[in-house]
């Protein structure tokens, strides 16, 4: 409460602890906020009062440790029994919370509007391939000698593959945001999963010449859950093939560190810029980019890999120079936690 000249004259606890004040004393109803706020006090707040009785509205004020505290004020007038204004009161809520998670809603609900739209164009590409190439080899079945078709289903099972993919990330994605991802952690021997991965890119290796190579002990074993690491594995190596010329190489490294297992994807491609390697990880952002051959990866492949390393305790970095390829790290615990 205040005087009509705006000096504060009673002061409740709870605000003197809101904003580490004191002593109200000889204090003006301005002084906990910024220049901008006071500018508005001058030129609306006040003047509004003072003829309308009231106003309401959000400000911002700040405390003893010069934070910025969101509130929700409704300024009024008292009066005495002759309806002269004596003071002015005004009743003032901390809001700073709710904007606060406003502002991250907000930001992963335009992150996931963006990612299915993406996901919409994506799924445009290859299934227009598959209806334009079955078209045609319907058309001219009987004219398609043997290296032809063998040509046109090369094509569509790149494209089919490349739909799996993408299908497979969204239904994942929706099971984790809807808490139904059911986390089940084995020992896990890694000869099988990455001989299986490598046979999964087969067509891409003989579409652009690219040799697909793994190095890591026989026998060596990690403790996490299958379907998330195959995932995981699985967008890393896609990654790595949508950015490497014909020609290049991507190799697969594991290691054994004690606790945990480092694996390693790395390729010879164009690799990022310091820019896109601060983004890649970005909380409630998509990172995406086009792939050489004009693949526009939906960056939900990304999202998933760090969600699911999250899951198991472990940790995801990457390494890249624009023209020198990029190097993606992640850690798995070797034994049960």
């Amino acid at each position: 409460m205040a005087t009509l000249d705006l000096e504060v004259v009673y002061v409740n606890p709870f605000l003197m602890k809101m904003l580490g004040i004191k002593d109200f004393k000889n204090r003006n109803v301005i002084s906990n906020y910024p220049d901008e706020e006071k500018s508005i006090f001058q030129k609306e707040i006040i003047p509004q009062v003072l003829k309308t009785g009231s106003w309401t509205g959000e400000l911002r004020q700040i405390d003893k440790d010069g934070t910025i505290i969101r509130t929700l004020e409704n300024f009024f007038l008292i009066k005495n029994n002759r309806d002269e204004a004596l003071f002015i009161a005004a009743i003032i809520s901390n809001i700073t919370y709710i904007k606060k998670t406003e502002l991250a809603l907000k930001e992963s609900n335009e992150a996931k509007i963006r990612m299915l739209s993406i996901i919409g164009h994506d799924l445009r590409g290859p299934v227009i391939t598959l209806y334009s190439f079955l078209n045609l080899m319907i058309k001219d079945f009987d004219r398609i000698d043997k290296d032809e078709m063998k040509r046109y289903l090369t094509i569509l099972r790149s494209s089919t593959t490349e739909t799996l993919n993408l299908l497979e990330n969204l239904l994942f994605w929706a099971r984790s945001e809807k808490g139904e991802m059911v986390f089940k952690p084995v020992k896990l021997l890694l000869d099988e999963m990455i001989e299986g991965i490598i046979n999964l890119f087969q067509s891409e290796i003989d579409k652009k010449n690219i040799s697909l190579s793994y190095h890591f002990k026989n026998n060596l074993s990690c403790f996490a859950d299958e379907n998330m690491l195959k995932t995981i594995l699985r967008n890393l190596v896609s990654n790595a093939f949508k950015f490497t010329m014909n020609g290049g190489q991507i190799e697969i490294q594991i290691k054994d560190m004690n606790k945990e297992i480092q694996f390693c994807v790395s390729d010879t491609g164009i690799g990022m810029s310091e820019d896109s390697i601060k983004s890649i990880f970005t909380e409630n952002k998509i990172y995406t980019s086009k792939g050489l051959n004009n693949e526009y990866g939906t960056g939900l492949g990304l999202t998933l890999c760090s969600k699911f390393i999250e899951a198991h305790g472990g940790e995801i970095w990457v390494q890249s120079e624009q023209g020198k390829g990029s190097k993606f790290f992640f850690t798995i615990p070797s034994i049960q936690v």
